[in-house]
């Protein structure tokens, strides 16, 4: 578990944590010396190994809780390789209106060679089925 950019903390595998691990060299983020060693100190200091206790739940460790405004709900979201914790009104406050992401959300289904029922057939399409997720 570790800081993230948004003010929520990350949850990652062991796996995909020591592969981002790998990827953390001044080189590779085209950073020089100095500023490596002042992010590799705030990444060391706030990342923790966390080990679930017989009924799934973990502990997050006040240092955490305090960066990321957790107080006694957490709101938790599956992304691609980690889990993210959340304030739900800190992400409530970072997500804006939902109208917003409608134009990523149009390509995201264009993307998959699918229409959601509200986009009419592109013109000229042969395919004039209303395909959905």
């Amino acid at each position: 578990m570790t800081v993230a950019p948004d003010g929520c903390l990350a949850l990652y595998p062991v796996d995909v944590w020591s592969s981002i691990q790998e990827g953390m060299t001044p080189e590779k983020m085209g950073i020089d010396q100095f500023l490596f060693a002042r992010f590799a100190r705030l990444v060391a200091s706030s990342t923790t190994r966390v080990i679930t206790d017989p009924q799934g739940r973990i502990r997050i460790p006040a240092a955490l809780k305090t960066f990321a405004n957790i107080d006694r709900e957490v709101y938790v979201l599956s992304m691609n390789d980690h889990l993210e914790l959340w304030n739900f009104d800190d992400y409530q406050k970072t997500q804006g209106s939902p109208t917003d992401l409608m134009p990523l959300l149009h390509t995201l289904h264009f993307m998959r060679g699918t229409r959601p029922a509200s986009t009419p057939a592109i013109s000229g399409s042969s395919d004039s089925r209303n395909e959905q997720m």
